[in-house]
């Protein structure tokens, strides 16, 4: 190894390229070094000759060529473990670090360049360039709160200012993505070393620099977010300012970088939030529906904080282009007609959105103010341009089915037709919820009549707006229960024609919602035998997302005072869910015995005649004459817990999944 050395560091300093053979041999060296020292770490320190040549060769592996480099690339994490644990000298890590902070750097710089020509696959590249990250991220790391950590972030600063002076700017990316790196792992911590207010501005100093040079300096900025709120905020409107600036270039980057800072620090921002509606409104039209929305969504960001009237006047102004695009007419059939309408209901949904995370956590249950004033402004937009809204909605849901995840889908900001139908179907949910929280109406009154015109057509999917509506028990009474006939009656069509039950669950949402908020008002309606029937129909189903609402509302119908079924109705529920419980996923284990409960408390008569004719019953098939009379008998009898254990263990056989024996224990006595 000492007398490689020279060769070596020649080699490193002249920065030559190494024939295949010498750089299989230094590798070896390398690897023989790094194992030395993950061995016998003592030798970094015990013979002060043999340490200075480890140091030295080490220094020139990281130096040479990436793949030398990359086998002594361990040393770090083994000097971070050796720290840890206190297994270190005092002294000795200083000398470690003078020694290798340059090399380690030089390395870097050097190899984890774009246009680097030690790699010729991008993906190489690409990895190479995190792991030698990585590095220096352990590095500085392990020189946290000792002097040796301002060689680390001096030596990177060093680099910055020359790429810089010779306008080499991918030398400035590599070391920005050095910087990245580091202040990642400091996100949590309250300060933030003094450098970064040298670094940052060398990112907002570059303009038409090359895709991937932005891209790295919006990732820093987006890096150093939990700092501009405090230690960083001077640079904070530069930062969003730069942004802008390259929203062109880098659109998806920049916008969600855009949004992070204004959800950051966005309160900071209000003297520049004129300032910045202009350029969005300039830029965000000619980019794509997800760009266009984080934009807007940074511009909410900024308002958020402000007191409610306020930030409703605030919405509606940063919302006011959406309004623009309504009032100009959209012809949904079009594909620029859809595209733009696409666009309208993005911007609403990450607004919305974004107004509604305000202010700290909530730290009791309930709705917050924060969010209760997202709803107010949601709703005084959408009663501005309804006459717009509802038909265009109408007219996309009524245009193709619905598929089966769209009536409780998330947003979709990327544009398809699909996307479309289910952000139409993700703002009538949220627009439900504004009205049920502001409460408004008007809106809820609109929202019930655009439900139940899409019934009518066999759309059930706007039924789970009407679902989050009922959550006011005032408007479940006033705006969804006079329409609960037409909404029964079209349900009922949908399971006679054949159509699966999976298609029934806005519909059971909605059943389970007004079970819980209009209580025996719903229960005294003379829809309970329709609504019943389609209980039976759906607890044939063994999804989860079926029989969740259906067993909620069967549990609430069964138990209310109010009935107005007959014991023919009741009966009838009865055998359908002795007739299917058994095939149901154990996820609904509670909510199976919270039914039979309710039955035998509530209706025992109904409950006792129907055990006694389950000897058919699938659940019974594969058992004997005995078991079956101990099963019955277990029902009869049995209430609690062990009625629950009960009829975990009849399903588990049923299903071939247990053994007769585990009845003897529900004998009398057991």
């Amino acid at each position: 190894m000492k007398a490689l050395l020279p060769t070596l560091q020649t080699a490193a300093q002249q920065q030559v390229s190494l024939e295949m053979a010498e750089g299989r041999l230094l590798q070896r060296w390398a690897e023989l070094a790094g194992t030395l020292v993950e061995a016998y770490t003592q030798l970094l320190w015990l013979d002060a000759e043999s340490s200075e040549i480890l140091l030295a060769f080490i220094g020139a592996c990281f130096v040479v060529h990436p793949q030398v480099a990359q086998a002594v690339a361990e040393l770090w994490a083994i000097l971070k473990d050796a720290k840890r644990d206190s297994k270190l000298p005092e002294g000795v890590m200083p000398k470690i670090l003078h020694r290798l902070i340059e090399p380690s750097v030089l390395s870097f710089i050097r190899f984890g360049r774009f246009d680097s020509a030690h790699t010729e696959d991008r993906s190489d590249l690409v990895q190479l360039r995190s792991s030698q990250q990585d590095i220096l991220v352990d590095m500085y790391c392990i020189a946290a709160a000792t002097p040796e950590a301002q060689l680390v972030l001096n030596g990177l600063f060093s680099n910055l200012e020359k790429a810089e002076s010779a306008r080499d700017l991918l030398g400035m990316e590599v070391v920005w993505y050095a910087f990245q790196g580091i202040v990642e792992v400091l996100a949590d911590e309250p300060a933030i070393p003094e450098v970064y207010h040298k670094v940052l501005p060398t990112v907002f100093r570059v303009s038409g620099a090359p895709a991937e040079v932005l891209s790295t300096g919006a990732a820093l900025l987006r890096g150093c977010g939990p700092h501009f709120e405090q230690r960083l905020q001077v640079h904070l409107a530069p930062a969003v300012q730069w942004l802008m600036s390259v929203v062109a270039q880098i659109p998806v980057e920049a916008s969600e970088v855009i949004q992070e800072l204004c959800g950051y620090a966005g309160k900071l921002l209000l003297p520049h939030v004129e300032e910045f509606l202009k350029v969005v409104s300039q830029v965000a039209t000619s980019a794509p529906s997800e760009v266009d929305a984080s934009l807007h969504g940074a511009l909410v960001g900024i308002t958020r904080s402000l007191p409610e009237e306020q930030a409703a006047l605030a919405f509606s102004k940063i919302c006011d282009g959406a309004g623009v695009l309504l009032k100009g007419g959209l012809d949904v059939s079009s594909e620029a007609g859809r595209s733009s309408f696409h666009r309208v209901l993005c911007r609403l949904l990450r607004c919305v959105t974004v107004a509604e995370e305000a202010g700290a956590a909530p730290t009791t249950p309930g709705v917050t103010e924060a969010a209760r004033t997202a709803s107010r402004c949601l709703a005084r937009f959408l009663l501005m341009h309804w006459a717009s809204i509802a038909p265009l909605s109408q007219a996309l849901l009524m245009a193709a089915p619905a598929t089966k995840d769209a009536a409780k889908g998330k947003p979709i900001f990327e544009y398809s037709d699909v996307a479309v139908q289910v952000n139409v179907l993700a703002l009538l949910r949220r627009a439900a919820r504004a009205a049920a929280e502001a409460p408004e109406a008007t809106l809820a009154e609109g929202l019930a009549s655009l439900a139940v015109a899409c019934c009518k057509e066999g759309q059930l999917a706007p039924l789970a707006a009407l679902a989050q509506l009922s959550s006011n028990p005032d408007l479940a009474r006033s705006q969804v229960m006079p329409h609960l006939d037409v909404i029964s009656s079209a349900s009922l069509t949908h399971i006679q024609k054949g159509r699966a039950a999976e298609d029934l669950v806005p519909f059971l949402d909605l059943c389970s919602c007004l079970a819980a908020a209009a209580g025996d008002a719903l229960f005294a309606s003379p829809q309970v035998p329709p609504l019943a029937q389609l209980s039976v129909a759906a607890l044939a189903s063994s999804e989860h997302d079926v029989l969740k609402p259906v067993l909620v509302f069967l549990q609430r119908l069964l138990t209310s005072r109010a009935l107005s079924l007959g014991e023919g109705d009741v009966s009838s529920l009865a055998q359908a869910i002795f007739a299917h419980f058994h095939a149901w996923p154990r996820s609904m284990n509670a909510q199976t015995f919270k039914v039979f409960s309710a039955l035998a408390e509530r209706h025992e008569q109904v409950y006792m005649s129907t055990i006694a004719a389950a000897l058919g019953a699938p659940f019974m098939a594969q058992l004997s004459a005995a078991d079956r009379l101990l099963a019955q008998q277990g029902l009869a009898r049995l209430r609690g817990p062990k009625l629950r254990a009960l009829l975990g263990d009849l399903a588990m056989l049923a299903r071939g999944e247990a053994v007769a024996d585990v009845l003897q224990s529900y004998a009398d006595g057991g």
